[in-house]
């Protein structure tokens, strides 16, 4: 194989991206997620302080924003233990998720 073989194959796996630039997506998706994380800390954090009343269906977000990244990675890597807790990621937000919509009825004035 010729040094402008590698090359062209190593363009056609990383779709014309260089590493740097991978790099960089990889870090902002991490940033975002934390983002993410830390706001829902916060309104969690909140509405136990100011309302009294706690709301699962943000953590429930986390949950299923991990659970994709989780299983995306395990399904891409065929790792079995990133794909575990993915399952377990994705167990945690539907439950979470779940009991949100559960006392959604549970004080609905409209039903």
């Amino acid at each position: 194989m010729t040094k402008e073989e590698i090359l062209a194959k190593s363009r056609q796996e990383n779709k014309d991206k260089d590493l740097y630039e991978l790099e960089i997506d990889k870090k902002a998706e991490f940033v975002g997620a934390i983002t993410a994380f830390s706001i829902c800390l916060v309104l969690f954090a909140s509405e136990i302080f100011i309302c009294g009343k706690t709301n699962f269906g943000l953590w429930g977000m986390i949950c299923s924003l991990n659970a994709g990244s989780y299983i995306y990675k395990g399904i891409k890597l065929k790792k079995t233990s990133v794909l575990v807790c993915g399952i377990i990621c994705s167990i945690s937000a539907l439950l979470m998720v779940g009991y949100t919509i559960y006392k959604f009825f549970a004080v609905s004035t409209i039903l």
